[in-house]
C-alpha cells in the first residue's frame, strides 16, 4: 500500500490513526478494525457522517464477512460532504477499490465473492472517473478459480466460498 503524506487533506485524532493511501488520484483512509468498531458508535469523523443513514454499518458488515476486504474513506470534493465510502481489496501487492459481487460459475458450479472494478461510482470524488472505468475495462478479467474460464461477471478479485468440480 502506497502511504501519502496528509497535506490538506481533512484531520482528525481518528483519521491520523487510519493508514493513508493515494488511489486513482484521490487519498483514501483505510480503516483498521479498533478503529471500524469505534466508528460504528459514532459514523462521523471531523465533523463529517461516513455516508448516508446505515451504508457505514452495512459496509462493515459485508467486509467482515468477506476476507482480504476492508473498509476505506475517500474525500468528497466539498468539504461539507459525507465522505465516500468504498471496498479495498490488494492486487497484486497493491490496493484495488472493488464492487463486491457474489458469483457462480455457470461450467463447474464455483461459488464465490468478486471484486468488479469496472463501476463508475467506485471513482466518485476522483479525478477523471470514465478513465479509471475505461483502465478497467482493458484490464483481462480474472477466470473461474475451478474450471479457467469466464465468470459471469468480470472481475479483478475473488474469494473462494464454496469450490466447484469440473466433470
Amino acid at each position: 500500500m502506497t502511504l501519502v503524506d496528509p497535506g490538506s487533506e481533512p484531520s482528525s485524532p481518528f483519521l491520523n490513526r487510519c493508514a493513508r493511501a493515494r488511489l486513482n488520484g484521490q487519498t483514501l483512509w483505510v480503516l483498521d478494525e479498533a478503529l471500524v468498531d469505534e466508528l460504528l458508535v459514532s459514523p462521523e469523523l471531523a465533523g463529517r457522517p461516513l455516508g448516508v443513514g446505515r451504508l457505514f454499518a452495512q459496509f462493515v458488515t459485508l467486509a467482515r464477512q468477506t476476507p482480504g476486504v476492508r473498509v476505506a474513506l475517500g474525500s468528497a470534493r466539498e468539504a461539507d460532504k459525507p465522505f465516500i465510502l468504498c471496498r479495498v481489496v490488494e492486487v497484486e501487492g497493491a490496493l484495488r477499490r472493488v464492487v463486491l459481487e457474489g458469483q457462480t460459475c455457470f461450467s463447474c458450479g464455483w461459488r464465490g465473492m468478486t471484486g468488479n472494478a469496472r463501476d463508475l461510482a467506485l471513482y466518485e470524488g476522483c479525478p477523471d472517473p470514465l478513465g479509471h472505468v475505461r483502465a478497467a475495462l482493458d484490464e483481462p478479467a480474472l477466470p473461474c478459480p475451478g474450471c479457467a474460464r469466464a465468470l459471469p461477471r468480470a472481475c479483478v478479485w475473488l474469494h473462494t466460498v464454496a469450490p466447484g468440480h469440473v466433470g
